[in-house]
């Protein structure tokens, strides 16, 4: 899961040897079992007894961050078909913690952060494409392939498993958010792809 693991790797890069987690290892490692811990410690440090807050996991930075590699190697490679993602920046996610944390309102209350402009991963090559002039496409594999894609750059296990797991969700809908609270919470539209494009 890109928000919790740490990996300096492009989708059809080489992977650099650093990885970090905060998170304990399950076995078979999957988006959905990686994700609920992610929640618990998410909940924890809202600090506010019956107060919840949810993302998918999609800090838009991520999506970017490797950018050079993309547009040398002209594609992204996943196995998240024509599935949405609701990315924000980190700075949305965090003016939203720090909203949470401000006011007494909000006990007993879950929201669901997702960036207010969900974006496809053919879509997210189609943005890289038109900010930069260099022509990126998005080419959709299986999750099976994505996984060997995966392990073939080098990444170690079970990092291969969990990301392929990821698009899997992706796929399947669950990084698609439509709720608004985020926007509300930190009280202007959330940061667009384009923006985090142009910071890259």
């Amino acid at each position: 899961m890109r928000a919790v693991w740490t990996a300096q790797l492009s989708r059809a890069g080489r992977y650099d040897g650093q990885l970090t987690s905060t998170l304990p290892i399950q076995k078979p490692p999957t988006y959905a079992s990686v994700r609920s811990v992610a929640k618990l410690s998410q909940s924890d440090l809202t600090g506010r007894s019956g107060t919840a807050t949810r993302t998918p996991d999609a800090c838009a930075e991520n999506y970017v961050a490797q950018l050079p590699t993309t547009l040398q190697l002209g594609a992204i490679y996943g196995a998240a078909g024509e599935g949405r993602i609701s990315a924000a920046a980190r700075v949305d996610f965090a003016e939203a913690a720090a909203a949470v944390l401000a006011t007494g309102d909000h006990a007993g209350r879950t929201y669901e952060l997702g960036g207010d402009d969900a974006f496809t991963m053919a879509g997210l090559a189609a943005a890289i494409s038109a900010a930069t002039g260099t022509p990126v496409e998005y080419r959709n594999v299986s999750q099976a392939e994505y996984e060997e894609i995966l392990t073939g750059a080098g990444l170690p296990a079970p990092m291969p498993a969990i990301l392929a797991d990821v698009d899997r969700a992706v796929a399947a809908g669950e990084l698609f958010i439509d709720s608004g609270d985020l926007s509300r919470l930190i009280g202007r539209p959330t940061t667009m792809l384009e923006a985090a494009l142009a910071a890259a």
